[in-house]
């Protein structure tokens, strides 16, 4: 059997007054996910465990069967999906351009998300590219869009903290060791490197003629570089080796591409600007990815978890409802493929309100720890009483909590496709049942 895995980013939010005290995809008029859920077994997924708010990477990295002590820093992603790999022992974090102000012997973030002229970003990514600091080289290479890769190489490792407050009630952050690095001495060296290129930035990025021009404009300046994230390359093991499984994954985020890179799954990215369109063209390539020889086929979107993080419920349950009717016919014509195994279900929660955002339009990046709906439709799958494709619907269906690292073998089990735990098919410790095996002379 084969496996169709659709994630609607973002999904799961929180009750809206907007909504009558409904979440976005309560509210939204879903027809389709809903007999989706009235034909299969539901439940609640969590990522990472209740509670705990999981980015994008993260979440799909667990959800398709990796520990999380296995998982890079998300910088390697954004790195790899960009084009630059980093060599081993390189330390890789993401930069982005921000504008900041002195305040009370700190600097406080005025704006984290810069736009402007390319040719202005690219010019003061110029003037900071590249720093030595006691024998750590850091090298920027800009991307575009405001934002860059900061390479580290030396003696240097990732267990440092972030730079980048995530909002603005914090003041900018100061590189620090991790108190559970491996070699802490090692990571203060690269938490010094860090600061101390991040200071020289500040000094060359305030007085660039490009900043004094901003603010002549009457905007801010772009005097500051956040980092974050830092990760070093992990080498994971192949998705095919782990699961058994050929795959690709229908993604057009940058993020999920990465991830997919280093998880050595095969990637499709083409993306239509509609919505209703682009999930449509989505399912429409799953099919023909099976039809090619896919066993496990990845139909991603990013547009709830897009829309939340500008705090508007009202455009949230408006975008489900696009992918909803996106779905149709195509997802009904999957459906009566026997041989196919059906999961729809999100990676992580995303309010579309937070505590100081509840103006729409007012951007936010926060996550939430809520878990979010799952329905799971195969020929073995027990069918629940649950008719709707929702979090408090999702909550009475007999799949119960789903952790992230469970849905790996609930899928292949519904495949027909696991192994019994204690039979060693091959040298290797599989839970799959394999296709090859070191057969006995004959």
């Amino acid at each position: 059997m084969k496996i169709l895995v659709i994630t609607l980013d973002g999904l799961g939010d929180r009750p809206a007054p907007v909504l009558q005290g409904r979440t976005a995809v309560e509210a939204a008029h879903t027809p389709n996910l809903d007999a989706l859920a009235a034909q299969g077994i539901n439940g609640l997924l969590t990522s990472v465990g209740p509670g705990i708010p999981a980015g994008t990477p993260t979440a799909h990295s667990v959800m398709f069967g990796y520990e999380l002590n296995e998982i890079p820093g998300r910088a390697v992603f954004h790195a790899v999906a960009r084009g630059l790999i980093p060599e081993d022992g390189e330390v890789v974090c993401l930069t982005r351009f921000a504008s900041v102000q002195p305040e009370n012997g700190s600097l406080r973030l005025l704006e984290r998300r810069m736009s402007g002229p390319e040719e202005e970003s690219s010019s003061l990514a110029q003037a900071i590219g590249t720093y030595v600091h006691e024998g750590v080289e850091l090298r920027l290479a800009y991307t575009g869009d405001t934002e860059g890769i900061l390479f580290l190489r030396g003696k240097v490792n990732d267990a440092i903290t972030d730079c980048d407050p995530l909002g603005s009630d914090l003041p900018v952050i100061k590189a620090q060791p991790m108190d559970a690095s491996p070699d802490r001495a090692v990571s203060q060296r690269t938490a010094d490197a860090i600061n101390a290129y991040l200071s020289r930035a500040y000094g060359i990025l305030r007085d660039h003629p490009v900043n004094h021009a901003r603010v002549d404009r009457g905007e801010l300046p772009m005097n500051f570089m956040l980092a974050k994230w830092a990760g070093t390359r992990a080498h994971l093991p192949p998705f095919a080796a782990r699961h058994g499984l050929k795959a690709i994954s229908l993604t057009s985020e940058e993020i999920l591409i990465g991830v997919m890179h280093e998880l050595g799954v095969e990637t499709w990215t083409d993306e239509k600007h509609d919505i209703e369109e682009d999930m449509r063209a989505r399912l429409i390539q799953a099919r023909a990815c099976f039809q090619q020889g896919y066993d496990f086929v990845h139909v991603h979107t990013k547009e709830p978890d897009a829309v939340a993080h500008y705090a508007d419920p009202v455009k949230k349950k408006e975008a489900i409802e696009a992918l909803d009717r996106g779905m149709l016919p195509v997802l009904q014509e999957l459906l009566g493929d026997d041989d196919l195994v059906v999961c729809v279900t999100s990676d992580h929660s995303t309010p579309s309100q937070v505590s100081g955002h509840l103006k729409p339009g007012k951007f936010h990046d926060q996550h939430a720890g809520e878990p979010v709906p799952i329905s799971i439709i195969s020929r073995n799958a027990l069918t629940d009483s649950v008719t709707s494709f929702s979090e408090r619907a999702g909550a009475h269906g007999a799949l119960g909590l789903v952790r992230g690292t469970d849905l790996m073998p609930i899928l292949l089990s519904q495949a027909e496709r696991t192994n019994v735990i204690g039979w060693r098919p091959t040298p290797q410790d599989i839970l799959y049942r394999p296709k090859e095996i070191e057969p006995f002379p004959g």
